[in-house]
């Protein structure tokens, strides 16, 4: 066996000895080009992605200096790039977090090699001195975010809401936090705090939010096992957490 099928052997078993990961229903295509290790296919949900990716991070592989993600989200339902960028668009509008937000958006289309890149609509105009530039780009259902946002919360917001979009199925975060800083724990616990409150199918006052060194762990109580696996969604929507330890049970919350 060469270095190459050993370091795809040795992957390959990382991912199925995890039991958050079922390779059957996702089939997940491994491949190494030139020290970069490949991972690609579609995966049922956004957990199963981050954790395949934060799993294949931590384990050190002879000649692999690079990991390329190419996994795409299974989507709840087939929907244009048109659509997802209305729905959207529509969803930051109605936010009162990004009111003072200049919003631009477009889609992209034509071939995966060489995509036809129209011009920015505007969304939104924010005032004077606006506290951010948000431009949204979605081609083949991934959403593409860039621009500049005034804290951490901003940024893992837009990202959660664009994971919520039924038919996305993949989101590209590369907005930056101005003035530039290095984001704390305290920041990313505000930063879930904050989704949580804004996603109408969680009870977030039933969740507690523990974080140390970029590992989240959750507690709480929840309804049913949709919602407990909900909340970690959310988590792992924060695209700089390292770890995410769900302890939520699920049982009746008393009325």
């Amino acid at each position: 066996m060469n270095q190459q099928d050993e370091v795809i052997k040795q992957a390959r078993a990382l991912l199925e000895h995890d039991e958050r990961i079922n390779l059957h229903p996702s089939p997940i295509e491994i491949s190494v080009c030139e020290g970069s290790l490949i991972i690609k296919g579609e995966v049922e949900n956004l957990t199963t992605k981050r954790r395949a990716l934060q799993l294949l991070r931590n384990k050190s592989m002879t000649g692999i200096n690079k990991l390329i993600d190419q996994l795409m989200v299974k989507p709840a339902e087939h929907r244009g790039d048109g659509a997802l960028r209305d729905a959207l668009c529509q969803a930051l509008l109605a936010d009162s977090t990004f009111h003072n937000c200049t919003l631009l958006a477009r889609v992209k289309t034509g071939a995966a090699q060489e995509l036809e890149q129209r011009g920015f609509e505007t969304w939104q105009q924010a005032d004077r001195e606006p506290s951010g530039l948000i431009k949204i780009s979605i081609a083949a259902g991934t959403v593409g975010l860039e621009g500049k946002v005034p804290t951490p919360s901003h940024k893992h917001l837009i990202e959660a809401m664009s994971w919520w979009l039924r038919g996305c199925r993949n989101v590209e975060n590369k907005l930056e936090v101005d003035p530039a800083r290095e984001e704390t724990d305290g920041e990313l616990s505000d930063a879930l705090r904050l989704i949580l409150e804004k996603d109408r199918f969680v009870e977030a006052d039933q969740i507690r939010i523990d974080i140390q060194n970029r590992v989240m762990t959750l507690y709480g109580f929840v309804a049913t096992r949709k919602e407990k696996e909900r909340v970690e969604a959310n988590a792992w929507s924060l695209s700089s957490i390292a770890e995410v330890i769900n302890q939520i049970e699920v049982r009746k919350l008393e009325v």
